[in-house]
Formats: C-alpha cells, structure tokens, sequence
C-alpha cells in the first residue's frame, strides 16, 4: 500500500531510453524488408465467385501460364543486363523494379 505510493511519488533521475526504430538482423545487415509477390487466382470447375464477388473464370493452367510468362520476363531482364549480378541480394536489387511492374500488372492481390 504506502510503499507503492511513495515509489510513484518520487521523480526517476534517468529518462526512460528511446526503444531503436529498427532491430538489426541476426549478423547485422538488413534493417527492413518489403515483400512483394504475384497472387493469380483461378477457380477450377465451376468457376466461383473471390472474395469482392467477381467470378473467376481462369483455370489453374491459365493461372499457371501467367506466372510462367512474368517468369520468363524476369529471366529476359537478367540475360540483358550487362553485369553479371555477384550474389542474391544484388540480383534482387537489379530485378526488383521489374519485379514491382509485373506485381502491379499482374497480381490480383489488394496489397
């Protein structure tokens, strides 16, 4: 009782630290990510309606055929680069703007 009240009376010398706006990573490096993808919905028979209530009318061999299309693209982009990209992460960042067109083009998601 009396022992909290005189605790929550008395003023902290010390502020409260700032929590870090960003955790590193394990090993340090990245800060942040921002994820992007591809959703191409299909229905096989019958066709039903998604989630807004449009009816989809692609099958699973057409969906398939879009995202093997946005594929090739990609692959077509890194052959005609003129340099070689060293590792994963500079791969990702060589394709990522190409990658965010084909989302923006193709993916029937809301994000």
């Amino acid at each position: 009782g009396g022992e909290d009240k005189k605790k929550a009376q008395r003023p902290d010398p010390t502020p409260p630290s700032k929590k870090a706006k960003f955790n590193a990573a394990p090993g340090g490096g990245t800060q942040s990510v921002r994820l992007r993808h591809i959703l191409v919905k299909f229905a096989d028979n019958p066709p039903k309606a998604d989630a807004k209530g449009k009816t989809i009318m692609r099958n699973r061999q057409e969906a398939e055929a879009v995202l093997r299309r946005a594929m090739n693209d990609l692959r077509k982009d890194i052959k005609a680069m003129k340099k070689t990209p060293k590792d994963a992460t500079e791969l990702v960042n060589m394709t990522s703007k190409k990658f965010a067109e084909l989302c923006k083009e193709l993916s029937e998601c809301e994000t």
